[in-house]
Formats: structure tokens, sequence, C-alpha cells
């Protein structure tokens, strides 16, 4: 397997920082969720909390050589050519996925300095950014809630979409993105 892209598949660098992005998604998702298992204040929790916040700024790490490839590679064609509005509609769906892998941590990082509190990236404090702000805290708190709810959604119909094209459309979507084919 190539590094880049091919004419009919992705290269193990896109395929690998896609299926990163996912892990790091699905501990980031974990993590926020298992918090909520434990009594705020508690040693547990603020451990999760933390490795909450390593993960989101993980994700946005590798999000922006993600979209620099997408830019800057091309893409292999779905073979056979899907119709005009199901292409659009992917086009639509990835770039909420690439807004929601920058929104979702820089909106956690806002969220954790206006809580006045210092971001933790596994075990290292970064230095605050922004004043302690309660009102801010809460609507950073709506809008990073939000937008994750939003980024289940959409992943969930990234995935749905891979599917349908794999099992009812028998193109060839899912394998260019499959390590093995």
């Amino acid at each position: 397997m190539s590094l880049l892209n091919s004419a009919t598949r992705y290269g193990a660098l896109v395929m690998g920082l896609h299926w990163l992005t996912f892990l790091l998604m699905v501990a980031g998702f974990l993590t926020a969720e298992a918090e909520e298992l434990f009594p705020k204040g508690s040693a547990w929790r603020g451990s999760l909390v933390d490795l909450h916040g390593s993960f989101g700024l993980l994700v946005l790490l590798v999000a922006a050589p993600r979209l620099l490839l997408h830019l800057a590679d091309r893409r292999p064609p779905i073979v056979p050519p899907v119709p005009a509005i199901q292409d659009r509609m992917a086009v639509i769906a990835h770039w909420a996925l690439y807004a929601l892998l920058f929104l979702l941590p820089v909106t956690g990082v806002c969220l954790v300095n206006f809580e006045g509190e210092v971001v933790m990236f596994f075990g290292s404090s970064l230095p605050r950014l922004l004043p302690k702000s309660e009102m801010l805290e809460d609507a950073f708190e709506e809008v990073h809630e939000f937008l994750a709810n939003a980024a289940y959604a959409v992943i969930g119909l990234h995935a749905g979409a891979a599917l349908f094209h794999h099992y009812m459309q028998r193109d060839n979507t899912l394998r260019r993105m499959l390590p093995w084919g």
C-alpha cells in the first residue's frame, strides 16, 4: 500500500489518520460518558476529565494534517459512480466532520479556561489562555455539548452511509478506506 492516495484507494497516511481519529473520538466520547459515573470532585472523575481533554487535543493535532491531506491529495473515485445528490451530501457531511474535529477541542479548551482551570495534556498542564468567566463557561458548556451531540449524529450518518454503499449499492466506498481492501 502506498503512503499517498492512488487512483483506486486511499493511501496509508490518510487511512491511518482516519482510523486514528476514529479511535481518539471514541476514547473522547467514552471518557466523557464515564466521568458521569463518579461524583464531582473525586479523583477518578478528575482523571477522566483530564484524559478526555488529552484525547480532544490529540484530535485537534490529527485534524490539521488530515485537512491538509484532504485538500492536497486526490481522492480515489467511487466505482461505480454515485448520483450527484449523494456526492453532494457526502461533501457536506465530510466538511461537517472536519468542522467538528476542530470545533469540539477548541470549545473544550475554552470551556476549561472559562472554568478557571488549566487544560491537562497527559499529565502536563497547558497555559491558561482565557480568563475565568462563569457566563462564558455556561455558554461554552452548552456549545461543547451541542457539538458533541452533532458529532454523534454526523459520525453515525458517515458510518451508516459507508455501510449503505458497501451492502446496498455494492460500490467501493468503504473498501477504499479499509487497510485490507
